[in-house]
C-alpha cells in the first residue's frame, strides 16, 4: 500500500498543527463543488461511478488511533501514512478516479472546549470527507449530518 500511495500523483498528507476547529473562520474552506456531479448524474450525462472521476477530493482527520490513522507529525508526503482510513482512501480513489489531501491535526485541535460532535459539526463544513469512523446519533442528526454507509457494527 505504501508504494501505492507513494505512485499516486495527486496524493497528499498535510499535517496541520495550527487547525483550530474551536475557531472555525480561521479554517480555510476547502469544501470542493460537487453541486454540478450531482446535477450531472441525475440528469444522465454521467454514470453514478464516473460521478467523482477527476475531482480533488478534500479529507480531514484527527491523530489519535494509529490502527485507523496514522503519520509522523512531519510528514509531507502520503508513503508515511498508515491505518485503516489511509488503506481506504486509496482504494475508493483508485476505483473511483478521484486524487485527494489528506490533512491531519492533534486532538488538541479542538479539544478541550469541543466535543466530537462539535468538531465533526465544523470538519464537514470545511472539508469534504471527515476520516474518522462516526456513528449516527440524534444532536448529529438534528445538525443534518448523517454517516449514509456505517461500517461500524456495536450491536
Amino acid at each position: 500500500l505504501v508504494l501505492f500511495l507513494a505512485s499516486l500523483p495527486n496524493v497528499f498528507a498535510l499535517y496541520d498543527a495550527t487547525l483550530d476547529f474551536r475557531n472555525p473562520s480561521s479554517i480555510p474552506d476547502r469544501q470542493s463543488d460537487f453541486c454540478g456531479r450531482v446535477e450531472s448524474v441525475r440528469n444522465g450525462s454521467i454514470g453514478i461511478e464516473d460521478a467523482l472521476r477527476g475531482m480533488i477530493i478534500t479529507m480531514v482527520t484527527t491523530l489519535y488511533d494509529p490502527p485507523w490513522f496514522d503519520e509522523p507529525t512531519d510528514a509531507t508526503t502520503p508513503g508515511r501514512m498508515t491505518g485503516f482510513h489511509v488503506k481506504l482512501a486509496a482504494a475508493l480513489a483508485a476505483r473511483a478516479g478521484f486524487t485527494y489531501t489528506i490533512y491531519s491535526h492533534p486532538l488538541s485541535s479542538f479539544e478541550p472546549g469541543l466535543s466530537w460532535t462539535e468538531y465533526l459539526n465544523v470538519a464537514v463544513q470545511k472539508f469534504d470527507v471527515s476520516m474518522d469512523w462516526w456513528m449516527s446519533t440524534n444532536p448529529r442528526s438534528r445538525l443534518g449530518i448523517e454517516a449514509p454507509y456505517t461500517f461500524l457494527d456495536l450491536s
